[in-house]
């Protein structure tokens, strides 16, 4: 239904006074449509958040129409590709990677420059995207990211990094080594 309001004031697409806090717990989204969703802000304070969202692209797993800011926590979320939305702002370093399709129990994870395990975690249906954060992340440091047989090397250049890998026009993976 619609919420109503008072003193008229007008309609917008986003509600500053709708938040989702999530302070601590361990919390499990599996969504058909979008996993986390507000219609106005998202604070994540802490708190080991996982969301499987969905394999539509008509969907994402995080879904806000204010901004969404990580103060804390771990969180890793996986769903497709076509409406995604990202973390507006986080502390230390978040990482958005969009992949191919990757088939259901394909394995993710991210991996240090040493090669030590951040996180993984197996997704157990389809997914094009994973959006991941940890205070184990740094800016300023490299990552790998593997999902399934799709491997890609990630430096955290800000508090949301996104590295997206697509075929679409002119095909291809932009980047490179060295320089």
């Amino acid at each position: 239904g619609q919420n109503g309001g008072f003193g008229g004031g007008q309609a917008s697409s986003s509600d500053s006074s709708v938040l989702l806090t999530i302070n601590g717990g361990n919390i499990f989204v599996n969504a058909g449509g979008d996993g986390l969703d507000s219609n106005g802000n998202i604070v994540m304070n802490g708190g080991n958040v996982t969301v499987l969202g969905p394999t539509s692209d008509g969907d994402t797993a995080l879904d806000f129409d204010g901004a969404f800011t990580i103060n804390g926590g771990v969180l890793m979320a996986f769903g497709s590709s076509g409406m995604l939305e990202t973390p507006t702002s986080a502390q230390n370093g978040c990482i958005v990677t969009t992949l191919g399709t990757v088939s259901a129990n394909s394995a993710f994870s991210l991996m240090d420059s040493s090669g030590n395990v951040i996180m993984s975690y197996t997704p157990t249906k389809n997914y094009a995207s994973a959006i991941v954060y940890s205070s184990d992340i740094k800016n300023g440091s490299t990552y790998m990211v593997t999902a399934g047989s799709t491997t890609q090397s990630i430096t955290v250049n800000s508090n949301v990094t996104t590295n997206g890998v697509s075929g679409g026009f002119g095909g291809g993976q932009n980047g490179g080594f060295g320089g």
